[in-house]
């Protein structure tokens, strides 16, 4: 049974961080002759990168590296996660090959972390 994001956790991310981003590798173009390139589907088998930020209250903030560093194994698991847009569970992980799987800045006041989870959701 895959991880879970754990329900104490922030579920909202930062309005400002929701930006889907298409991933590239979804489509492929051939060029032809003449006229513009043909365009076609790669496949529907693609995952969704997305970037969100999370709140989250210093005293809770070693929680998060624990379940990225002990229940997802340094983040090579995947798990479920709530989607705030569509308001269901989606299989995630966190991006394979990124130099920082995640971000932790310190707000100013030191009260809160703002998390940056470098996901993408799996098909």
């Amino acid at each position: 049974m895959p991880a879970v994001w754990p329900p104490a956790f922030p579920t909202e991310p930062l309005a400002s961080s929701w930006k889907p981003k298409p991933d590239p590798r979804g489509r492929i173009a051939s060029q032809v002759d003449e006229g513009p390139a043909k365009a076609r589907r790669r496949g529907a088998l693609r995952t969704k990168p997305l970037d969100p930020t999370y709140v989250f209250p210093r005293a809770q903030f070693p929680d998060f590296e624990e379940f990225y560093e002990e229940t997802l194994g340094e983040g090579t698991l995947p798990f479920d996660w709530p989607d705030p847009v569509a308001a269901v569970t989606r299989r995630v992980r966190f991006r394979p090959g990124e130099q920082e799987a995640y971000t932790a800045e310190l707000e100013p006041g030191g009260k809160n972390y703002l998390v940056t989870c470098k996901i993408e959701v799996l098909p």
